[in-house]
């Protein structure tokens, strides 16, 4: 979930600059990934049932709002000094609100904003980016404390695979994905959890 926010922070901060091109379609190519669904329902709905009832707590949040406020990553001034792009200050921010709201509000499961959290058209509709949380074999959900699925677009894959290689390398996407959700889980529960999702 922190690293779903963080693309949605660090894409916000670089859509303020020339880093990406001026075209409309560089908005949701910003984001290294973007839900299908809608951020809050993440946590309200397809997280495991022990987050779902205890969500986290405010001195976690604020420890999480303290460090992206005081990065300078999430700065736009940073990137066009590092970079050596230009800002973009015809470009307001994709979210809605503020960044520590923006947080707050997604961790806890907690809508934005009554049309959804990021700002331009193409995401506020509302049969756009707000697909359900996709449910998962027994198995799975068994070792996950009934943790669901969540779509999401991975806007960022530099290899261009024919059709021969592509299940290889959106395995690798999902290995990868697989490892960082699961480098909190002691084994055997992670090898246990990986396998079943393999079933």
């Amino acid at each position: 979930m922190l690293f779903l926010i963080v693309s949605y922070l660090l894409g916000n901060a670089l859509y303020k600059t020339t880093f990406f091109p001026a075209d409309d379609t560089a908005l949701k190519n910003v984001m290294l990934f973007l839900s299908q669904t809608r951020l809050h329902r993440i946590m309200s709905e397809a997280a495991p049932t022990f987050l779902r009832n205890n969500p986290p707590p405010d001195d976690l949040i604020e420890t999480v709002k303290t460090f992206v406020s005081t990065s300078n990553y999430f700065k736009p001034d940073w990137w066009v000094v590092q970079s050596k792009v230009k800002a973009r200050n015809d470009r307001s921010n994709i979210i809605y609100t503020t960044t520590t709201t923006f947080i707050e509000r997604t961790l806890k499961g907690e809508p934005i904003n009554p049309d959804g959290e990021p700002r331009r058209n193409f995401l506020e509709t509302p049969s756009s980016h707000n697909y359900n949380p996709d449910l998962q074999q027994v198995a799975v959900r068994n070792a996950s404390q009934d943790q669901q699925g969540i779509p999401l677009e991975f806007r960022h894959i530099k290899k261009r695979p024919n059709p021969e290689g592509l299940p290889n390398e959106l395995m690798e996407i999902v290995r990868q994905v697989r490892e960082f959700n699961t480098k909190h889980i002691p084994q055997p529960n992670k090898d246990q959890l990986i396998a079943a999702a393999d079933r």
